[in-house]
């Protein structure tokens, strides 16, 4: 008993786990399938986030949509699809930010830097960090600023990815530049370029196209501020063709060449300016959305470069040009910019109470936006009211103005030291990485010479494995070679089989040949005899009526040597039926005409009711051998000068004999099913019948019909 309840314990554990593999084997295709369309439906919604963010030049930026986009796929993402998470979570935050939603913003940021870091995804990793400290920055918190471009700055100084690697060095580029070490950010630009430019013919990415065009114009901003004038053209030269795609970007570059051929350099070409600011007031201006900042400056460097020449007259319709777009922005900014030049046009002027006040109100803003500004309105200042007669307050003004540029010159100099110093800890940080390159290149090289020893050893086990695999083999090649003989005894069985079949169908073949071609061969030879010996026993009508009749016999005869071939080829094994639509009446017609001397003999004729529309769908020269080998045994048992009707109704094929003669229906069911054949007086021709319909699926029956008639049907 316990031998049978542990046997019973198997056979349940067995089952159990045939069960469950089962159930698995089903359940992994639905699982693969939702995984598939879970995949399918997050790729569409990142490929809609980066269309509406500006990823394709024929789409336009649409901050809106984008947020809609990425809410969706933040809402479908799974808990542990970290990755998509990082990127929907990113793309809320750019949203935002191009909204200037900042406070939503930072947050969606700061939630995309923690999930991009969990994900190990460097790009979304640095994309994150730089848009952090870029906030930070613009708010002027330096120390929150400086932990991401930390991270930035370890990410791209030992990336291998151009795509990475050029954002990395791009933001960390505008953060040294906001910080004012123009060297260094100039470098971390340059870098970034290098690394952009490998991407610009490959990438089908638009975002890629404006950043290379956007640093470009950043390094063209810090050459001018260290007069490296010609360096500058040249970057905006080369940034200029990849600002098409962005309006903004393109007006920043037009306001770029303006202020570049205005500037006392050798660059200097009022003509070449006016014509690119002539391409900025050609832009449509919506005064409902305010108005581009470059309609400000690029007016306002116009006016200035004449103001500086002692042109006063030119230049006012610029500077009162500027203040009239000004207005419409709202910019405190902007605002700030023109009160400051329409402060030392009124000095120039002679209206010094007016470039007073204007000064004065400029200078709240420019003292905590630019020290250079703030310096120039004190000077100005101090200058009108020496104009005035007010030695006081002009000396007091002066006084000031030299204070903040001791300031300034003090703060300047400091920062080119920490750049300088900021340059030697960057050099010595690549030195750094360049020797820790090496040793893992030494190390690697370490490791593939134990590599090698470890393969030699690895071969020299192999070989001696290899020795008493061989062996052991010497001993199996007899038992293999029986088997082998084996199995050719085996094959030879199986090709006498295949040739005592092939004996059989060369036989029936044989025997269908003879009982099908006798008759009109017959026939046709004795036309010819009684037309050699005997030929006065024809008239000229009976002559060509006999003609007639040779070349329809001769044709039948033509058209059952085809139908035997045609059959033949069926008893290969790869010959198969070609079904196609044919119409039947058609078919029956050519038949019928085939075998017209052979039925005129009797006096039969044929009734063909069927349609000629009617279409069926079958091989149509297995169904032509069948039905004129039922027509020919339907002549041979009809009765003289009767008719014979054909018919065809949902599928099946009718032939029936209004009367017929000797006529053994049971027989002819069972010859056509395979019985014996009585070669005197028919069967070879069923027996094609029964073979050529079983090849294309066809039901064929003998019947009784109405006066000893014979019904065949064919379905």
């Amino acid at each position: 008993m316990p031998v049978i309840n542990h046997k019973r314990k198997y056979i349940f554990l067995l089952i159990t786990v045939a069960l469950t593999a089962h159930m698995a084997l089903y359940a992994q295709p639905a699982a693969q399938q939702e995984d598939a369309e879970y995949t399918r439906r997050i790729d569409a919604l990142k490929e809609q986030c980066n269309a509406a963010m500006g990823a394709r030049v024929n789409i336009a930026e649409d901050f809106g949509k984008a947020l809609r986009y990425a809410f969706s796929g933040l809402q479908l993402a799974k808990t542990e699809d970290v990755k998509s998470r990082a990127f929907f979570t990113l793309t809320l935050g750019m949203g935002y930010y191009n909204l200037q939603q900042f406070d939503s913003s930072l947050y969606y940021f700061e939630k995309s830097a923690d999930l991009s870091a969990q994900s190990g995804n460097p790009y979304y990793m640095v994309w994150a960090n730089i848009s952090l400290m870029s906030i930070y920055v613009q708010q002027q918190k330096y120390d929150a600023a400086d932990k991401y471009k930390e991270i930035v700055q370890s990410i791209g100084d030992t990336t291998t990815d151009d795509l990475t690697r050029a954002r990395a060095c791009y933001g960390l580029g505008i953060y040294y530049f906001y910080r004012s070490y123009y060297n260094t950010a100039q470098e971390y630009l340059i870098k970034g370029i290098e690394s952009g430019q490998r991407l610009l013919d490959t990438t089908t990415d638009n975002r890629v196209r404006k950043e290379y065009a956007f640093n470009q114009y950043q390094l063209y901003k810090i050459c001018f501020n260290t007069q490296l004038y010609q360096k500058g053209i040249q970057a905006l030269r080369k940034g200029h063709p990849y600002t098409a795609s962005s309006t903004m970007l393109e007006l920043r570059y037009l306001s770029a060449f303006v202020d570049a051929y205005t500037a006392e350099s050798e660059l200097s070409n009022i003509d070449t300016a006016l014509r690119y600011y002539e391409t900025i007031i050609q832009k449509p201006l919506d005064p409902n959305k305010g108005s581009p900042s470059e309609f400000v400056t690029s007016a306002l460097t116009i006016g200035q470069y004449y103001m500086n020449k002692g042109d006063l007259k030119t230049a006012y319709p610029y500077i009162r040009r500027s203040d009239s777009i000004a207005a419409l922005s709202h910019s405190p900014f902007l605002m700030h910019q023109v009160q400051n030049v329409q402060g030392r046009y009124a000095y120039f002027s002679g209206q010094y109470d007016k470039a007073i006040r204007l000064l004065e109100e400029s200078s709240k803003i420019s003292r905590s936006l630019s020290k250079g500004n703030y310096i120039e309105c004190l000077i100005y200042i101090a200058k009108s009211y020496k104009a005035k007669g007010n030695l006081a307050k002009a000396a007091e003004y002066y006084e000031a103005a030299i204070m903040e540029k001791d300031s300034f010159n003090a703060e300047t100099l400091a920062k080119n030291v920490a750049d300088l110093e900021i340059q030697h800890n960057t050099k010595e940080k690549e030195n750094e990485i360049i020797v820790l390159n090496n040793k893992n290149k030494v190390k690697e090289i370490e490791l593939r010479n134990a590599s090698r020893l470890r393969l030699m050893l690895m071969v020299g086990l192999i070989t001696l494995s290899l020795v008493l695999i061989l062996l052991f083999r010497l001993y199996k090649n007899k038992g293999r070679l029986n088997r082998a003989l084996n199995e050719r005894n085996l094959e030879l069985d199986r090709l006498n089989a295949q040739l005592a079949v092939a004996n059989d169908t060369k036989a029936k073949l044989f025997g269908i040949l003879s009982h099908d071609l006798r008759t009109p061969i017959s026939r046709v030879a004795q036309f010819l005899r009684l037309q050699k010996e005997n030929p006065g026993l024809f008239t000229e009508d009976a002559r060509l009526t006999y003609q007639e009749k040779f070349t329809a016999d001769t044709a039948n005869l033509l058209n059952t040597m085809e139908d035997l071939l045609t059959w033949s080829k069926s008893q290969m094994q790869n010959f198969k039926p070609e079904y196609h639509k044919i119409r039947l009446s058609q078919l029956l017609n050519k038949e019928t005409e085939l075998i017209r001397n052979q039925s005129d003999e009797k006096g039969i004729w044929f009734f063909n009711k069927v349609p000629a529309s009617y279409t069926v769908t079958t091989d149509e020269n297995f169904l032509s051998i069948i039905i004129r080998n039922l027509l020919q045994n339907a002549v041979r048992y009809s009765a003289a000068n009767t008719a014979i009707e054909l018919s065809a109704e949902n599928d099946r094929i009718t032939i029936k004999n209004t009367s017929a003669e000797r006529a053994d229906i049971a027989q002819l069911n069972t010859v056509l099913k395979g019985g014996p054949i009585e070669s005197g007086t028919f069967g070879y021709g069923l027996h094609i019948v029964s073979e050529m319909s079983e090849k294309i699926n066809a039901d064929i029956t003998f019947s009784a019909g109405n006066n000893n008639g014979i019904i065949t049907s064919i379905q």
